[in-house]
């Protein structure tokens, strides 16, 4: 009875021994299944975080290089401006210097002409305003840089008043960069600029052009 009973309770003590085996065998492996999964999501973790980064670093880069590319064309497009500006102020202020200097004489001569010289005057006046619309129309396409089109109308304005000394620099202007090459075009242009010069105008670009000429004329006798 007694070794039954022994049998009995070693069999128990088996029985709870495999039981807490099995049960000790299953939390470790829930432990490693829970680091696993654990692991497993920091690694994943870690490779959004430095996706993000890299995505970070180059949506930056884009946007450095995209700002200073739209700052480059803001410093083109108001340097362009300002350019156009000081043109503008220029032909102005030697259009203005022109207009006071005919008032005067005008007015200087008014005592001693007679009603025949007087409808000669506002004859001149009418075609001041016509040769106007004309000097606006050469130096919109002067802007355009359709220089043979803006000497064409300048060398009218020249022919109809001699004295206009805005339209004689424009059109020297023009007739240069409508063809930098023609040097047939050379001496005319010189002269141009050395009656605009004694007439008291002096301009950056008139170095710039003589240069050129200069340059052109010493290749031309040495290739001779």
């Amino acid at each position: 009875m007694e070794k039954e009973n022994g049998k009995s309770s070693s069999k128990t003590i088996i029985k709870f021994s495999v039981i807490s085996a099995i049960i000790i065998v299953f939390f470790c492996f829930n432990i490693y299944v829970v680091f696993q999964i654990k692991k497993e999501q920091e690694e994943r973790l870690k490779y959004i975080i430095t996706l993000l980064e890299h995505t970070e670093k180059n949506i930056i880069g884009q946007i450095e290089h995209n700002r200073d590319e739209i700052n480059a064309k803001i410093d083109t497009n108001t340097e362009n401006i300002l350019k156009d500006v000081k043109e503008v102020k220029n032909l102005l202020k030697i259009q203005d210097s022109e207009t006071q200097v005919k008032l005067k004489n005008i007015l200087s001569g008014q005592k001693r002409i007679n009603e025949t010289d007087r409808k000669k005057e506002m004859r001149l006046i009418y075609a001041d305003g016509v040769l106007e619309k004309k000097e606006m129309e050469a130096y919109n396409l002067l802007k355009e840089k359709k220089y043979a089109a803006a000497y064409k109308i300048y060398k009218e304005i020249k022919e109809s008043d001699p004295e206009r000394l805005s339209s004689r620099y424009y059109g020297v202007y023009s007739l240069f960069y409508s063809n930098e090459m023609n040097k047939e075009n050379y001496d005319y242009i010189l002269e141009e600029i050395e009656y605009l010069r004694k007439n008291g105008m002096e301009e950056s670009s008139f170095k710039i052009i003589e240069n050129f000429i200069k340059r052109e004329k010493a290749i031309n006798d040495e290739q001779s």
